[in-house]
């Protein structure tokens, strides 16, 4: 069953509203160059241009997965395993364990 109490949901609005900022912050220590407008930008939808498609890809890949996480929040089937950990997009090479 979901989690759907007012504390919950709250948590899971305001980590939307939090995405861009986390997704610039965990792409930029990753060395990516995108500015915090230019990711607002691709959490959007829309590309952004004079960029490297690796940086870009990035990028939507940390977004795909912050996505992915909330969404298993909001209908209460998030679980932090190893299995978890591991299917959701990883910005850059991972070595499996």
């Amino acid at each position: 069953m979901p989690w759907q109490g007012p504390l919950e949901k709250r948590a899971v609005f305001r980590a939307r509203k939090w995405v861009s900022g986390l997704v610039h912050d965990m792409a930029a220590l990753e060395g990516n160059p995108f500015t915090f407008p230019e990711v607002q930008t691709l959490v959007d939808g829309v590309t952004v241009g004079g960029h490297k498609v690796s940086d870009e890809q990035q990028a939507l890949h940390i977004v795909e997965a912050w996505q992915s996480v909330l969404k298993q929040v909001a209908h209460g089937t998030f679980s932090l395993t190893r299995e978890t950990f591991f299917a959701l997009p990883s910005p850059s090479p991972v070595v499996r364990l």
